[in-house]
């Protein structure tokens, strides 16, 4: 089990005294897995059509589908259109709904699956605070994109070798499966019926691991006896294993059982566990009458069976997950050294999908944690715009507050929302607003630039500064190759964020191995001008460097410094345990932090390398305590988790290619065992050492993605998710086209003669492990020797220059003759 987050916060009692603010911090996170669609096997000629006929329907959302290996003749694209247009009439989102829909070969009896692309927690107006929404509902209710502009915000995939029916009117024959149904169905899945609740070994889980954030789903999950399962069991625990393969578990949320004529949406809960389908779906047994549109979300879909209605269960369901919203928007007040005796005006705008009541609009607010107070708030004037006031004071004072208001459903919504936390019941969240004397630093969060390329002219510098009044100055102060310290203002990028950025012109001429000195300094608003700077001390040093010379070979102990390499996250060291320098990650090596909570640790070779078909060979030794992927997990999966891989590149570093697919723990028995030695809150603490050393050897030709005379600049990645993570990646004695340990090393494999065709000179390139005599011979097609000559070669790479330029054009043989070995390749020369 995988954990992702553990989140606490301080109890708030005396604010100005605590000094903190009660704001969660934004997260989000990929999928682990998809909600599997199964087929019965039995017939049920049952047709229920769309809710009314969607030539009436306004869309009032829209759905951008990515269609991967669908049949070329459309049909199947037809139906799967129809049912986003069921769909695209249900919902309401200002967003695209960007859907990813793959036609693939799945296992016997699966239908489809489907799993949102990423989920998000602790967005702007959510109603729920540590709680994670998949990304559409999640931006439908933020009002704006959260993840990446090509993400897609459900990925499903359906069987390419169902016996599908395409049509979209519903009469589908015996023995076929509805597609139109199917991806109604599956859509749900990614739209936010989904859950994390999981058996394993009979303990019961929710979240990802231990204490960690759920699905706003599981938040509604509960037992016969109306306990919910997030807040009243321990996760894991065997207790809520039982409580799970019970067949005895409803959904209960206000609108979820109007759906359902008054009673709780009971789930599907069989023992054992499903993994793929249970809690997910509807009870198979209690939807199943002829006619009943909530059919669509069980487990198994009948041949002949069409259901092109999502169902008042689904759909209420959705309502009250936040499809149907009613969102507060409120800029929080900061904190302020003002003590006038004048009153602090609190505005929020009210934007609702279906209605709320004015009257029913209260600011609340307490001093104590203890007393609260409720002051009804105002229209200002302004459309949907309302205001109260917290009272004025003379003296240092605090405030928590927080900002209620009823929808017409009589559905209570709050800014900021309610702090869900496991085995607990929700706490409401509040803005903490201090007043006084200020001694409080910006806040400063900066991603250090490590290093710049000699031909880049401008160097940019970008953070995060935030403070709890405002930000008065932000600056850099740099200096290049020691040289005189300058200044130069950061400025925000967008009115209203709080992302400072400036660019640093660089001077021509800098060489390899120079660099660049600098640190950020941010001064308030406030009396004192409290200032803060980043690094806390010295100085952040960005290296320059360059792509340098190509080369036939690499070869490396990694004793020597140098700066062929560059990195982040990776770097040259000599740990604890270990006798000689080599690549070392941080150990243990970070969680993913990034853009989805994704990271990846990079150490690139500077030096192209010219691929050589005889020899192209990467050999390093190598430590690999990476969180092991799921068991049966193969590389790309959403099991996979963390890996480690080599890349290539042709063009410069643009793009990125890999040589073989990535790995971890679990590519080597004791690199495993070593992992599950020592595992607290799914993170292993195990620490690595020389005895697990395993060579590796990776082909660059292997994948076809590179040819022989390729120059490809070479990197090492740690790719990390936001979960579980180990020690980490060592790498020593590299060889990338050296001698290669456990390959023959002989001429035939390992000479070769470019460029080729050539006009005046040909280089003669050859790997030996032991020294020899090699004698050349150039014979033309008549088999007359035309050049003569014999060097000394070996050990290891040695090359030699031949001229050629008296030769006729045309085509030649190039003999190599060492010892008993003769090897020829051929040779094209050509005029100028």
């Amino acid at each position: 089990m995988r954990s992702i987050y553990r989140l606490g916060f301080c109890t708030f009692m005396l604010l100005l005294q605590c000094g903190i603010t009660l704001a969660q911090h934004a997260m989000s996170i990929r999928p682990r897995r998809p909600i599997i669609c199964y087929h019965s096997n039995k017939n049920n000629p049952d047709h229920i059509p769309a809710p009314r006929q969607l030539a009436a329907r306004t869309k009032t959302a829209e759905f951008q589908v990515e269609y991967i290996n669908f049949p070329a003749d459309n049909q199947a694209r037809i139906a799967f259109q129809r049912a986003v247009d069921i769909w695209a009439a249900q919902l309401n989102s200002t967003i695209p709904i960007k859907i990813r829909a793959q036609w693939q070969s799945l296992s016997p009896g699966v239908l489809g699956q489907a799993v949102w692309g990423s989920a998000h927690a602790n967005f702007d107006g959510a109603p729920n605070l540590n709680t994670f929404y998949p990304v559409a509902l999640a931006e439908k209710i933020a009002g704006r994109e959260l993840n990446e502009p090509d993400d897609p915000e459900i990925v499903a995939s359906f069987n390419s070798g169902t016996n599908w029916y395409f049509g979209i009117d519903g009469n589908t024959p015996t023995g076929k499966m509805d597609l139109v149904t199917i991806v109604l169905h599956e859509i749900a899945h990614g739209l936010g019926f989904t859950d994390t609740y999981d058996v394993v070994n009979t303990q019961g889980s929710v979240g990802l691991g231990n204490d960690d954030p759920p699905l706003i789903y599981d938040l509604f999950v509960e037992n016969g006896t109306g306990q919910k399962l997030f807040t009243e069991f321990v996760s894991p625990s065997a207790a809520m294993g039982t409580q799970l393969t019970s067949n005895s578990i409803f959904y209960n949320s206000p609108l979820a059982t109007a759906g359902a004529s008054g009673a709780r949406p009971r789930l599907f809960a069989p023992s054992p566990f499903d993994g793929g389908s249970s809690i997910a779906h509807l009870n198979e047994n209690t939807y199943n009458a002829a006619g009943d549109p909530n059919r669509l979300m069980t487990p198994q879909i009948d041949f002949a069976e069409s259901i092109h209605n999502p169902g008042p269960i689904l759909l209420n369901i959705f309502k009250d997950m936040g499809w149907v919203f009613t969102k507060i928007q409120h800029e929080r007040l900061r904190d302020t050294e003002r003590k006038d005796g004048a009153p602090y005006i609190v505005k929020a705008k009210i934007l609702s999908d279906n209605g709320y009541l004015p009257d029913q609009l209260k600011l609340v607010y307490t001093t104590d944690n203890v007393t609260f107070t409720q002051v009804a708030m105002t229209p200002t004037g302004v459309t949907n715009e309302f205001q109260a006031s917290l009272p004025g004071v003379t003296t240092n004072w605090g405030y928590g507050y927080y900002i209620s208001v009823t929808d017409v459903l009589n559905r209570t919504f709050t800014n900021p929302g309610k702090i869900q936390t496991q085995k607990q019941q929700p706490v409401q969240d509040l803005i903490v607003f201090n007043i006084g004397t200020d001694s409080q630093a910006p806040e400063i969060v900066h991603t250090p630039v490590d290093y710049i390329f000699n031909d880049e002219t401008e160097l940019a510098i970008e953070a995060t500064i935030t403070d709890n009044l405002a930000v008065q100055q932000a600056r850099i102060e740099y200096s290049i190759n020691g040289g005189a310290l300058q200044q130069q203002a950061m400025q925000k990028v967008t009115a209203g964020d709080d992302i400072y950025r400036t660019l640093i012109s660089i001077p021509p001429g800098l060489a390899i191995g120079n660099s660049i000195e600098y640190r950020i300094v941010a001064t308030d608003n406030s009396a004192g001008a409290n200032v803060a700077t980043a690094p806390g001390n010295g100085n952040y040093s960005v290296l320059i460097t360059g792509i340098m010379a190509v080369r036939d070979a690499y070869v490396t102990d990694f004793n020597q410094t140098s700066v062929d390499f560059i990195g982040s996250g990776l770097r040259m060291a000599t740990p604890s345990g270990f006798t000689n320098a080599a690549i070392h990650s941080d150990h243990p090596y970070k969680d993913g932090s990034g853009i989805n909570n994704e990271s990846n640790y990079i150490y690139q070779l500077q030096i192209p390398i010219r691929l050589n078909a005889g020899n192209p060979f990467i050999q390093f030794d190598e430590v690999v305590l990476v969180e092991p992927s799921k068991s049966g997990a193969v590389f790309g999966d959403v099991d996979f988790y963390d890996y480690v891989i080599v890349e290539g590149s042709k063009d410069g570093g643009h793009t990125w290619k890999p040589f073989a697919d990535g790995y971890n723990a679990r590519a080597d028995a004791a690199w495993l065992a070593r992992y599950n030695l020592n595992i607290s809150h799914d993170n292993s603490l195990s620490t690595g050492n020389p005895q697990l050393f395993r060579k590796r050897t990776i082909n660059m030709l292997e994948k076809n993605v590179f040819a022989a005379g390729d120059e490809v600049l070479i990197r090492f990645r740690l790719f990390a998710d936001q979960a579980a993570h180990g020690w980490g990646w060592a790498i020593d004695n590299l060889s990338i086209q050296g001698p290669v340990t456990g390959i023959e090393a002989s001429i035939a494999t390992t000479f070769a003669a470019y460029p080729n065709p050539a006009t005046r000179d040909v280089t003669l390139e050859f790997w030996l492990s032991h020294s020899d005599q090699v004698k050349i011979q150039v014979v033309d097609p008549s088999g007359q020797v035309v050049l003569n000559d014999e060097w000394a070669i070996g050990p290891y790479n040695t090359t030699h220059q031949m001229d050629i330029s008296t030769l006729q054009a045309g085509l030649y043989f190039i003999r190599a003759t060492s010892g008993e070995e003769t090897v020829i390749r051929k040779l094209v020369k050509v005029n100028e």
